[in-house]
């Protein structure tokens, strides 16, 4: 009898990092928990231990990478804005900083091209990938991202910028808006270089 070799370890984010892999070189339809298991080493029912299923797999992808851009948002949205913006008044720093947290979306995509693709295929994808639950479960998520959206359009309609709406409303047009101006990668986004 040889002797086995240790038992490869894995953890949560190693697993993701792999299943992001695979999204990125194969396609969103070649991930399977199968594929999994062969870029990892490992046996399926390994995998198991991490994650209950395929959909949870794609659940936990979810989370992450908006985490992951929730938090790169708000560390933008805590550099100051510009002297000039400042001096212009409470208006023009209001929109000043609502462009600033559209720029954040074209930087995540260059800073992190993987989990920004990752979002804008799920995004994209005309089939249903989650039930129901799983899709509650990531919109609690994503509900975080869209209340900065909202709390910055609040704060400009506040200050005079914009004129009386339902800024709620106004937050998932914009993001329909800015995914589906993104979908066209053949020219950057006109305020990438902006505030």
């Amino acid at each position: 009898m040889g002797k086995r070799g240790r038992k490869p370890q894995h953890t949560l984010d190693a697993i993701l990092d792999a299943a992001l892999a695979v999204v990125e070189s194969k396609g969103l339809r070649a991930l399977s928990m199968s594929e999994l298991a062969r870029q990892l080493q490992t046996s399926v029912s390994g995998l198991y231990r991490y994650v209950d299923n395929l959909e949870h797999l794609f659940v936990a992808l979810q989370i992450r990478s908006i985490e992951m851009y929730r938090v790169g948002l708000e560390q933008t949205l805590e550099e100051p804005l510009p002297q000039e913006f400042e001096r212009a008044g409470a208006p023009t720093a209001a929109l000043a900083q609502l462009v600033k947290s559209f720029r954040h979306y074209s930087e995540h995509a260059k800073r992190h091209p993987a989990n920004h693709r990752l979002l804008s295929v799920l995004t994209s994808e005309p089939s249903v990938i989650l039930s129901d639950e799983a899709a509650r479960t990531v919109d609690v998520t994503l509900a975080r991202v869209l209340d900065i959206s909202t709390t910055l359009l609040g704060a400009a309609r506040n200050a005079g910028a914009l004129s009386e709406g339902d800024d709620q409303q106004r937050t998932y047009m914009l993001w329909a808006a800015l995914h589906g101006v993104a979908q066209f990668r053949k020219w950057p986004l006109p305020w990438s270089r902006s505030c």
